[in-house]
């Protein structure tokens, strides 16, 4: 068992792959002074740094937790299990929003990962969006349309309070069930969370094709 600790102490181990987390971990600990949905203000800190946005990307919090989970190496991701043991408490308190349609822009085109019908297990927080009009679309080529039961609305705890942030769990299971592509090139893939209780209750494929026709209409207009 481990015991709730502060951020401080959470991201000790990751200096050496994070370089620059102590001054991320100053940043984040001003702005959270009085943190919502009754979190403690370590466990809003905790959302916090996972948001906040870093230049070059490549030396961003999210992007070096993520590549780790996706590593998928037991070895790799010791050092990070204070961090991810208080960000998974800290999600668990907040809302799940259930029976919703989430967007996640993507900057390379996955048909050869997710063609159709394919189940996958997801490696790494997925960040998404609860409108398409949030969706940056700055170099598109797919985007994500995700029917989940699993979001967590972190708006109230991200660096950039201007972002409607939904947070889906790492290690979730999904199912491809429309992967379609536009005459110049770019795809709309949609996900379905398993399992998914009355998923085709709520989702007939006409809904699905629906939202594809609706969602191509409205990122990618010129």
């Amino acid at each position: 068992q481990i015991s709730i600790i502060t951020l401080e102490e959470a991201v000790k181990p990751l200096v050496l792959f994070v370089p620059e987390v102590n001054d991320m971990v100053k940043l984040v600990k001003q702005k959270c002074q009085q943190p919502k949905d009754n979190l403690s203000i370590d466990e809003s800190a905790s959302i916090m740094l996972f948001t906040m946005r870093w230049v070059p990307k490549q030396n961003s919090f999210r992007y070096i937790c993520n590549q780790k989970l996706k590593s998928n190496n037991s070895d790799e991701l010791y050092p990070w299990h204070l961090y991810l043991k208080l960000i998974c408490i800290s999600l668990s308190k907040l809302p799940t929003l259930s029976y919703q349609i989430f967007y996640c822009e993507v900057q390379m085109d996955s048909i050869n990962e997710y063609s159709l019908d394919t189940k996958f297990v997801s490696d790494g927080f997925l960040s998404c969006q609860l409108s398409i009009e949030a969706v940056d679309r700055t170099n598109i080529s797919t985007l994500f349309i995700v029917l989940s039961n699993q979001g967590k609305d972190i708006s109230q705890h991200t660096f950039d309070k201007t972002e409607n942030e939904i947070l889906l769990p790492d290690r979730q299971q999904f199912q491809v069930v429309s992967n379609v592509k536009s005459q110049d090139g770019r795809r709309i893939i949609i996900l379905r969370e398993l399992p998914f209780d009355d998923f085709d209750e709520l989702f007939s494929q006409s809904e699905i094709d629906s939202i594809t026709n609706r969602s191509f209409d409205l990122l990618f207009e010129q």
